[in-house]
């Protein structure tokens, strides 16, 4: 009896300590234990409400919000370096690595702030706003939203200023990227033609002309993007190729494996994330999910086969980072697995900020962590 009592307090107190004691320090064994390898902390945790509005972003080596109105800008290690009210309710929010872009869908306005917070400048789009897209260099090219058959885009610079518009017909407006450095627009559509689908891409110089079309059948156009060797890359549902400035194909993957995730902000490479499923199979498994990541000369550096559904990816330098609803990833280009981090709250987003910081965001907390 006497011996039961015992066991009985012990538990007890074991209770109390784990109620007692710091989640921050949980989380904190809890990576130091995941990490292959690596160490890794928790540097800030930022409590946070999540709205409907609410926008992540990575900017330089920081992190972007927008919240309730409120433009915030954090560095890596989760200090606020500057804020602004913008006031927009229904906001548009893009990065490249030195400017961030809103589009306010109720004003019709287009507003550009650099990474050191300061106002570039705050336009009123000619036309109401679809889509857009900007470049390294800050040209933008807006998509128009339109009723009847003829799409408008505008071509605006640096500034701010309207350089040049384009037209066209009745065909859906599938993707769009534009490149200062390549002085090149790319389009792609969505049509029919005697009932079979067409698919085709269009290049414009900057003031508008047309340069070429490219015909591409049955491909299912996922992305379009310019990269740094002057190329225009395209991600089909299975696979992706490289057209050069002769409109001519350089290189195509056979991969022919669904294709769900694209990061192409690396210079050097791109990376993918497919789910190979067995559709004919009632048990559903993760075990054909892959990473890929491809040089810009379509070779295969190398794959990761991945025991989860990835639902973000992103990159830097030479590491990549995925994501699941629980669990971080972070590998090397080589396909090196160097930490797993299982995480208690869904994560929304996850961003890697340098060679040793990432940050995590879930609906509760901003979660900035460093590794070595």
């Amino acid at each position: 009896m006497r011996k039961k009592k015992n066991r009985l307090f012990i538990i007890i107190v074991f209770m109390i300590i784990l109620l007692f004691i710091n989640p921050r320090t949980i989380n904190y064994l809890k990576a130091k234990t995941m990490a292959d390898g690596a160490a890794l902390s928790i540097v800030k945790e930022i409590e946070t409400t999540y709205r409907s509005q609410t926008v992540y972003k990575k900017l330089n080596k920081g992190l972007i919000k927008y919240i309730e109105g409120i433009l915030i800008y954090y560095n890596k290690d989760g200090e606020q370096l500057w804020s602004k009210n913008l006031g927009i309710v229904n906001p548009v929010i893009k990065t490249n690595s030195n400017s961030v872009y809103i589009i306010d869908k109720n004003t019709n306005k287009i507003i550009r702030i650099n990474k050191d917070g300061e106002e570039i400048y705050e336009n009123t789009l000619e036309k109401p706003y679809e889509d857009f897209n900007i470049c390294e260099d800050n040209y933008v090219i807006i998509y128009h939203n339109i009723e009847g058959p003829v799409k408008y885009f505008t071509i605006i610079n640096e500034i701010g200023e309207k350089i040049s518009e384009i037209a066209l017909g009745d065909d859906e407006v599938t993707n769009l990227d534009i490149s200062k450095k390549n002085d090149r627009i790319s389009i792609s559509t969505i049509g029919t033609d005697e009932g079979k689908l067409k698919n085709k891409i269009l290049i414009y110089d900057l003031q508008g002309n047309l340069l070429g079309t490219k015909n591409l059948e049955n491909n299912v156009i996922l992305n379009v993007f310019f990269n740094s060797k002057s190329d225009l890359i395209v991600v089909d549902e299975k696979n992706i190729f490289s057209i050069d400035n002769n409109n001519e194909v350089k290189w195509q993957t056979d991969f022919n494996e669904p294709i769900t995730l694209i990061d192409n902000t690396n210079e050097d490479y791109i990376s993918i994330y497919g789910e190979n499923r067995n559709k004919n199979s009632i048990i559903y498994s993760s075990n054909g999910n892959k990473i890929k990541t491809i040089s810009y000369e379509g070779e295969l550096i190398d794959e990761m086969k991945i025991s989860d559904d990835i639902v973000g990816l992103d990159n830097y330098k030479n590491d990549i980072i995925a994501h699941s609803l629980r669990t971080l990833f972070k590998y090397d280009k080589d396909g090196k697995l160097q930490f797993e981090y299982p995480y208690t709250s869904d994560i929304i987003e996850s961003f890697i900020l340098s060679e040793h910081n990432i940050v995590i965001v879930t609906k509760e907390k901003n979660i900035f962590l460093k590794y070595n």
